[in-house]
């Protein structure tokens, strides 16, 4: 009979061995690299200041914007930085879930800062040298209507031809001073033309006078607004050169009392620019912009994805599991796991009755 060692394996018997701990620290050293914080922590700062910027101009109220926007950052880096806890808890997608759905909020008031508030200077001035083309277009129309209407030049010219026939006949040399025909002609063409011309001086140059004041103040206060380079001057004059346009239009339709005259009403295009409204408005008419505004829209927007989204990213692409560990996860799940016998691992036989002990083919020991 032969004496069988129960620590001797059969060639059936099962083996198993304990898994070396060493891949798995790798994997920890890596994710846990410490450029991966900083890193995580230097897009939440921008993102911060990204997103304040895109709230002030919505909440009126720097401090109350930062305070949001800090918030918001700590929401986002806190959960950036339990992504490689949450991968080894298989939670993951809950994680992924929380944060973009505060980074969508952010991304918003990114792309408000981004091109709401940098492009809020170009889209005004473009505003105000339309709208001082506009107010002065219109006031030439105006007193063209004007002078129609009320035949001010028509009329001027008839007296002051009446008034130089009158001169003339005055100075006739052969029959000089206040003669029979001069005074048929001061009765019947000058005294009547006087008095129309006083007529129409009484309404006429009123609205004149008017419409040139309020060209002119408007076309100052646009200047000084242009050459300041100011984002409330610029929307103050705006207002100043509405307002004037507006005035012009109403004064002279209220004078040309019979609908021959009609101006169209400019608004306040970008009255709202540096507002979250404005700028979700401009991403619904991108087919009505220019090649370059389009341009700007868009990239403003990929800007405003990658601050708060790059880190999202390149978190699910670093601690997305390899083939190699996919390959080891199955096998551990089919119950056989294989090892490379290393240096200090430890060997544990067993039987397919999961005893440790080896039993012999022949129970008799022959």
């Amino acid at each position: 009979m032969k004496s069988g060692n129960p620590w001797n394996s059969a060639q059936k018997s099962q083996s198993f061995s304990f898994p070396s701990f060493q891949n798995d620290s790798k994997k920890k050293a890596e994710f846990n690299h410490p450029l991966f914080p900083i890193a995580v922590f230097i897009m939440g700062i921008v993102s911060c200041y990204t997103t304040a910027l895109g709230l002030e101009p919505m909440l009126d109220n720097l401090v109350l914007s930062y305070a949001m926007a800090i918030a918001l950052s700590i929401f986002m880096v806190a959960i950036a930085l339990q992504f490689p806890k949450s991968y080894q808890n298989k939670t993951q997608g809950r994680l992924i879930v929380g944060y973009s759905m505060v980074a969508i909020f952010s991304v918003l008031l990114n792309f408000n800062a981004i091109y709401g508030i940098f492009s809020s200077e170009k889209l005004l001035y473009e505003e105000l040298k339309e709208n001082k083309s506009r107010l002065t277009a219109l006031a030439v129309k105006s007193k063209e209507a004007l002078d129609q209407h009320f035949q001010a030049q028509k009329v001027k010219e008839e007296l002051d031809q009446a008034m130089g026939l009158l001169e003339e006949e005055r100075t006739n040399p052969y029959d000089t001073g206040y003669g029979q025909k001069a005074r048929r002609i001061n009765q019947e063409a000058v005294i009547p033309l006087k008095a129309k011309w006083a007529n129409i001086q009484s309404k006429f140059n009123p609205s004149i006078r008017k419409i040139d004041s309020l060209t002119t103040h408007a076309h100052t206060v646009i200047d000084e607004a242009l050459a300041s380079q100011n984002f409330k001057e610029y929307k103050n004059a705006v207002d100043v050169s509405i307002d004037a346009y507006t005035q012009v239009g109403d004064l002279t339709s209220s004078m040309i009392d019979d609908g021959s005259f009609s101006y169209e009403p400019i608004t306040f295009q970008h009255r709202d620019v540096g507002n979250l409204n404005h700028s979700l408005w401009t991403l619904g008419h991108l087919g009505e912009m220019e090649g370059r505004q389009v341009s700007a829209v868009l990239v403003s927007l990929l800007l405003a994805v990658l601050i708060d989204f790059i880190v999202l990213f390149v978190l699910i692409l670093l601690h997305k599991p390899g083939a190699e560990t996919k390959k080891e996860e199955k096998e551990e799940t089919s119950g056989r796991v294989t090892f490379k016998d290393k240096p200090g691992a430890i060997q544990v036989e067993t039987s397919p009755t999961n005893s440790i002990y080896a039993f012999r083919k022949n129970p008799q020991g022959q």
